[in-house]
């Protein structure tokens, strides 16, 4: 009897020491689901990632004078040409001389409190950001500043041929927004109060200013 108990003893030592073992290769094994960090981005840049000249623009999508320096707020464009016939928009220029691999140009966004719409369109170009058109659907926001409702901002990225589903997903959970209140105190920090302000190589110009005035600091 009691070389019976004693055999049934080692049978459920070695099924709870199987068990065990088990156990702790499963906890050890890796997930096969790949972890994303979520709401955490690059700033959206053109040039060469480590250029010696860094231009960095804080800006807002609903701002008239974010509008008029990317040259699209032609109505300011025109008042701002009245007082200075040789005004150019310096967001163009400086696109232009990012592709030609001379500077290094990063937006930030800097949603202003006043304008309802500027945060929503800041985390909808993140989102294009996320699909690899950060920069195409910037460009869609400042053409249409009078339209950046969310149903505009989801229909841009029909436009853009996106993939609608992430994208909405995206909009609608708000997945940036923790990246642009990063991106605000880093300019509150810097000395940012208003947009559009520019830093190049951490000398600031704040305002519209025409293209001359970035010129002798791009060299």
């Amino acid at each position: 009897m009691q070389k019976k108990t004693k055999i049934w003893l080692s049978l459920i030592l070695v099924i709870i020491l199987i068990i065990i073992i088990s156990v702790i290769v499963n906890i050890s094994k890796p997930n096969d689901l790949e972890v994303v960090e979520t709401g955490t981005i690059q700033d959206p840049f053109l040039g060469p990632a480590d250029s010696k000249i860094v231009v960095i623009e804080y800006s807002d999508f609903e701002c008239p004078f974010c509008g008029a320096v990317a040259g699209t707020n032609e109505y300011l464009i025109g008042r701002l040409k009245q007082n200075n016939p040789s005004w150019i928009a310096p967001v163009p220029k400086l696109k232009e001389l990012a592709k030609a691999g001379k500077i290094k140009y990063i937006f930030k966004d800097y949603p202003l409190p006043g304008h309802p719409d500027a945060l929503p369109a800041a985390m909808a170009a993140q989102c294009a950001h996320e699909q690899g058109k950060f920069w195409e659907y910037h460009d869609l926001l400042f053409e249409n500043q009078e339209k950046l409702s969310i149903k505009d901002l989801k229909k841009y990225a029909e436009d853009l041929k996106l993939d609608t589903t992430k994208f909405n997903s995206c909009l609608d959970n708000k997945k940036y927004n923790l990246d642009i209140k990063k991106d605000q105190s880093a300019g509150a920090a810097q000395g940012v109060d208003g947009t559009p302000t520019f830093f190049i190589n951490g000398k600031i110009i704040s305002g519209a200013e025409s293209f001359s005035a970035f010129e002798p600091l791009l060299k």
